[in-house]
């Protein structure tokens, strides 16, 4: 066990730092994508690199020579929610850019920072500091009880302030979800899984690790080492797990669509009702006469370029004239093209090859989108039909 401690554990440690500074300094110094997105999550990491060089000084005891990596748990837990939202914010609005206004999201964090016992001590001070409160030996005295009470209140604080961020990059998320299926006509290469999955998994990683560690010390009353396991373990492996993500998925690097951010789209504008039936019915007879459903790259943008129609104002039909996304239009074609061909009992082509033919990037969307408005799957279509 004491190899363990001694030697494998802070090699983990230092596996973790490694990556975290590699990934953090791709993120922002490299010139992929959205540099906006790219410098939150670039300092998302190096904040919990900043941990794990905290609680390396600890095990190796450079923190007696070196005691100012120590406090990087008071207050910073606060940083955590903002700079995910805003990393969430960059990315689904391109054109977002920092404002005075949100310094305010920094507040809790600066309130604490300020009112820290640790960061503005002396070196030797510090040290002592350091080593009473990890090994808690004046527990006894009010000056400890009261901070021990104070962290405490810091724990829950930062656990329901993470938890109104979290809500608030899901709302973000599932706002610009919608968003994109006015632009698109297939999303598969938009995977916004990984936002949601960035989202969840990160306040997962930080409340069942560094909230658990630090009920589990304040518990106590006593530090041990292996405390930290509960979140370095974790939050190294969240850190390659973000590194490959980072390398495998385009989205980290750049927005998924252009945004202009206006959420109430339609209230100025200048479509007439009279132009908005005309325009409706010049589309209904190009999706006719031409089917240009059946391209799988076909977007908003390209479809009003053949109408002769302002985009937005195409969405704008669709929408209220229609009562569906741009991408369930198109899809509801694409379906009722595949429908037909499934009920042609001279065709034996393949459902992968009929997704292909339809519109479909993959087999999946198109059993899933199938059966969404069908109730059936494609197979199950097809031998109800041939039955019949």
């Amino acid at each position: 066990m004491d190899d363990f401690n001694n030697i494998i554990w802070p090699i983990i440690i230092l596996l973790g730092i490694f990556q975290g500074l590699i990934l953090s300094g791709l993120l922002l110094f490299g010139k992929r994508g959205n540099r906006t997105a790219n410098v939150f999550l670039g300092a998302t990491i190096l904040l919990l690199v900043w941990h794990h060089l905290q609680a390396y000084s600890i095990i190796t005891g450079l923190y007696r020579s070196f005691p100012h990596f120590y406090g990087a748990d008071y207050g910073s837990l606060f940083l955590f929610g903002p700079l995910i939202y805003f990393y969430i914010s960059a990315l689904t609005y391109p054109d977002f850019r920092l404002q005075k206004f949100h310094a305010l999201h920094l507040i809790p964090f600066l309130v604490l920072t300020l009112v820290d016992p640790v960061i503005f001590l002396s070196t030797n001070a510090k040290i002592e500091v350091i080593e009473d409160l990890l090994l808690a030996i004046r527990y006894n005295e009010p000056f400890y009880r009261a901070q021990y009470f104070s962290y405490y209140i810091m724990i829950f604080s930062e656990l329901i302030h993470l938890m109104i961020y979290l809500g608030f990059s899901v709302k973000q998320i599932l706002r610009y979800s919608e968003k994109i299926k006015n632009k698109f006509s297939n999303i598969d290469k938009i995977n916004l899984n990984w936002l949601k999955t960035l989202t969840i998994s990160f306040s997962i990683v930080i409340l069942l690790s560094f909230l658990l560690q630090k009920l589990a010390y304040f518990l106590i009353h006593y530090y041990y080492p292996t405390m930290d396991h509960l979140y370095i373990l974790p939050v190294t492996v969240f850190i390659y797990v973000i590194g490959f993500n980072a390398m495998r998925n385009p989205v980290i690097f750049s927005g998924a669509v252009q945004s202009n951010g206006n959420d109430n789209k339609y209230s100025s504008s200048s479509l007439k009702t009279e132009d908005s039936k005309v325009y409706l019915d010049n589309l209904l007879d190009l999706m006719r006469s031409e089917k240009p459903y059946l391209d799988p790259e076909l977007k908003l943008v390209s479809l009003s370029v053949r109408l002769n129609i302002p985009s937005n104002h195409l969405s704008q039909v669709i929408n209220e004239q229609m009562n569906l996304s741009f991408f369930d239009f198109i899809n509801r074609y694409r379906i009722d093209e595949a429908k037909d061909i499934l009920k042609d009992r001279s065709t034996n082509d393949t459902l992968l090859k009929i997704a292909f033919d339809v519109g479909f990037n993959n087999k999946v969307s198109f059993n899933n989108y199938f059966k969404k408005l069908t109730g059936m799957t494609p197979s199950q279509f097809r031998d109800s039909s041939q039955i019949s």
